[in-house]
């Protein structure tokens, strides 16, 4: 089964060319500091699946909250990082 994403962000990036490079900098910035108020945000996420799993007795649901937190986890610190690189490969131009 292949996963088929439809992603805005690389939309976006694909037609910056068309903007400076100063400008595209601060985009990436921008993203880079999303993801990283998005990911300080899932810290305690962790602790409210086990208090409401808790809360409502499905204990053996709550390990497929916690795969998908992870995975939104994942995607993000990678977000992240490839917007550092972007931000990266534009200084050095």
């Amino acid at each position: 089964m292949g996963l088929r994403v439809k992603t805005p962000i690389l939309m976006k990036a694909f037609f910056l060319g068309e903007r400076s490079v100063e400008e595209n900098i601060r985009y990436f910035e921008g993203v880079k500091e999303s993801c990283e108020l998005f990911l300080e945000s899932l810290a305690a996420v962790p602790v409210h699946i086990e208090n409401y799993s808790d809360m409502i007795g499905q204990k053996e649901k709550s390990l497929y909250w916690q795969m998908t937190v992870e995975y939104g986890r994942r995607i993000t610190q990678m977000q992240m990082e490839w917007a550092q690189d972007c931000i990266r490969r534009l200084e050095e131009k």
